[in-house]
């Protein structure tokens, strides 16, 4: 397993078996992964050179489509090189190529809200 991380976007390399992945993707010359809710930011991947991601996550049922803040995950892949995230507040962050059994996991971080008592996703 491996961890990148930009700013409140982790990135976690895993092995599609623990994820029981066995579907195909969509394939993208770049995936938007967070949307900054408070500056209007985002954090996007960008193949690099000749590279393809490959959105392998689900986005909910045909009658409203979930944005990328409301999901917990996304899943992706880099095909054919390595891929770059890209955010305008911080440095660029490279993702290696996946091989045939791994895919990227996209999670965002999360802080414990006293006022509700809960864990919350943080806000960019």
């Amino acid at each position: 397993m491996l961890l990148k991380r930009q700013g409140d976007v982790f990135f976690i390399k895993m092995k599609k078996s623990d994820l029981n992945i066995n579907k195909e993707g969509t394939e993208k010359e770049k995936l938007t992964v967070a949307l900054g809710e408070v500056t209007g930011h985002h954090h996007t991947v960008f193949g690099v050179d000749e590279s393809k991601i490959v959105d392998l996550t689900s986005y909910g049922d045909t009658d409203r489509k979930l944005n990328q803040n409301e999901l917990e995950t996304m899943v992706f892949e880099v095909r054919g090189g390595s891929a770059m995230v890209r955010h305008d507040e911080h440095d660029p962050t490279l993702l290696e190529e996946t091989t045939e059994e791994e895919v990227w996991v996209r999670t965002i971080q999360r802080e414990y809200n006293p006022t509700s008592k809960a864990m919350e996703r943080v806000r960019d």
